[in-house]
């Protein structure tokens, strides 16, 4: 394996890692406080996934459709924080219950590509 290659691997293990703690948090929580007010693990996670997005784009110089899509989950993330209350706690558990797992689909799509070449 070439060292592209190599790094891709150590960014993809790292992205799935941070995304299998950002969504095991959400998760685990049950309370509206719990998405309303989110822990600092959770948000350095996120920004260590960010900087990982980033880093991909800048020492592969690749960028694929797929790469977009996590957006989502961090939108998944923010959304709650500035608009969740009594009244809509149950879209806002759903919303960062399942859209959290779009933190996940730019890896598995990157390993799909890694495993076909």
């Amino acid at each position: 394996m070439d060292f592209k290659k190599i790094i891709w691997v150590l960014i993809l293990i790292g992205m799935v890692a941070c995304a299998a703690v950002i969504i095991g948090y959400y998760w685990t929580a049950t309370e509206l406080s719990d998405i309303y007010s989110v822990p600092i693990f959770v948000l350095a996670t996120s920004l260590v996934y960010i900087g990982l997005q980033l880093l991909k784009r800048v020492v592969l110089k690749i960028e694929n459709w797929w790469d977009w899509t996590y957006y989502l989950g961090l939108v998944a993330i923010v959304a709650p924080v500035l608009l969740a209350n009594e009244s809509n706690q149950l879209y806002f558990h759903l919303l960062t219950d399942y859209v959290t797992f779009f933190l996940v689909f730019p890896a598995i799509m990157d390993a799909r590509k890694i495993i076909k070449k």
